[in-house]
């Protein structure tokens, strides 16, 4: 292969890897969209489902504490207990309203008309060779274009078309001060590194939560997945009222 040969195979190749990087970010967003999808579908009864989980770890809980109070002889303090349940919640309780958010965020029409889709998309691809971390070394090594980027991408997930105007002239008039304007990087090991997004492109759609599309583009499929729930919350909740009836034989003994 001659110089000239050499050049425009270097060129395709950093072409590829700018669109895969690109088209991985997609994905991801796609993926994103898919599980908002899922939540406002499956949200409430999920939220269900998390709450029944809930009550029956605090009534172990509860059951474990008693236990171990009368295998010492002790008179059971459930004044003592509930303040043991209340920090041992804490984190179960936390989850649960960071899913309700989730849920009630999924919920909210968060659709955009497909012209300002498209010019969302425009920009990012812009700015993402300008100064994506993987595409721009110096970018990725310096603490206010890493953040300016990280803002790109939540921008752009969101499809925030007025936040990434303004985060493309801040680009660019970052890019003219530290004089990256036109300046290609190397990029070493490039064929690998195709490669490994490639491999990553493969993992986000053959994982959830983008194969969670498969079950909502299918009503059948759909049904079935309804039905585990209910079936799953059934469960649990019967698993719940033994874990009462157990509990209240404490109370009995006293």
């Amino acid at each position: 292969m001659n110089e000239i040969e050499r050049i425009k195979d270097d060129n395709s190749a950093r072409k590829l890897y700018e669109h895969l990087l690109i088209r991985r970010e997609e994905i991801k967003r796609k993926a994103k969209l898919i599980e908002q999808e899922y939540l406002a579908y499956f949200g409430d009864l999920l939220i269900k489902i998390h709450v029944i989980k809930i009550d029956c770890i605090e009534l172990k809980k509860r059951i474990e504490y008693c236990q171990q109070m009368q295998n010492k002889d002790k008179e059971i303090d459930f004044d003592k207990v509930e303040d043991m349940i209340q920090k041992d919640m804490e984190e179960y309780q936390a989850n649960l309203r960071f899913l309700c958010r989730q849920v009630e965020n999924s919920q909210k029409d968060n659709s955009v008309p497909e012209n300002i889709a498209r010019e969302c998309k425009a920009i990012f691809r812009r700015l993402a060779k300008l100064i994506h971390p993987d595409i721009n070394p110096e970018a990725a090594a310096d603490a206010t274009l890493k953040e300016v980027w990280q803002n790109i991408v939540d921008a752009y997930y969101a499809y925030d078309l007025d936040e990434l105007k303004e985060l493309e002239e801040l680009t660019n008039a970052l890019v003219n001060a530290y004089d990256m304007k036109d300046v290609v990087m190397d990029i070493p090991d490039l064929d690998e590194k195709i490669a490994e997004i490639e491999d990553d492109i493969r993992a986000i759609t053959a994982s959830e939560p983008y194969t969670y599309a498969e079950i909502l583009n299918d009503p059948l499929k759909k049904k079935e997945e309804k039905k585990k729930f209910e079936k799953e919350a059934e469960e649990f909740s019967n698993y719940r009222e033994e874990l009462k009836k157990i509990y209240a034989k404490f109370w009995e003994a006293m």
